[in-house]
């Protein structure tokens, strides 16, 4: 049950389809618990493109192709027929971490949701030390989702496929 979730965030460096399944499992979980879905896209230059429309209309494909808004549906649909609210920004920073970190500083989030890659060289300034360093500084529940990973949520029709968890503990693991 993840209906205590208020905010799931989603810091990502593009839109790319790299980033889907990231994207399909933030916009699946903000569902399931009736929680806001930031979108954030962190720029290496402060000059460079950003379209306030473009992780919108990704999220509004996944809803149409999931059945859960019509195909003409417009974006202010979300927040009355589904109970979805969607925001949308972008931040220029020296690196995705920094970006990232400017971002959760202001607007805290209950969940963060990071796409990550298994090679340095196909992501050059979001590197593989960024979602650990990003976990051990911000302190808050994060999913971190390998380029190319299944992960749990169906990217064709939002359906969570969640059958087994594993959590290693240690006995010095204190549970509240």
């Amino acid at each position: 049950d993840v209906t205590g979730v208020q905010t799931c965030a989603l810091p990502i460096s593009d839109f790319s389809p790299e980033a889907g399944a990231a994207l399909a499992h933030a916009l699946a979980i903000a569902l399931a618990s009736k929680s806001q879905l930031s979108l954030l896209q962190v720029r290496e230059d402060e000059q460079a493109f950003f379209s306030p429309t473009q992780g919108l209309r990704q999220v509004r494909d996944l809803l149409v192709r999931w059945g859960r808004l019509g195909a003409s549906a417009p974006y202010d649909h979300w927040e009355s027929e589904l109970d979805l609210s969607v925001s949308n920004m972008s931040i220029a920073a020296r690196n995705a971490r920094a970006g990232i970190m400017e971002y959760l500083d202001d607007r805290p989030a209950d969940l963060l949701v990071l796409a990550t890659s298994a090679h340095k060289a196909q992501s050059r300034w979001l590197d593989v030390s960024t979602p650990r360093s990003v976990l051990r500084q911000a302190r808050i529940m994060s999913l971190f989702l390998r380029d190319g990973g299944r992960g749990f949520v169906d990217r064709d029709s939002g359906a969570l496929r969640l059958k087994k968890v594993l959590m290693p503990i240690d006995g010095a693991v204190k549970f509240i």
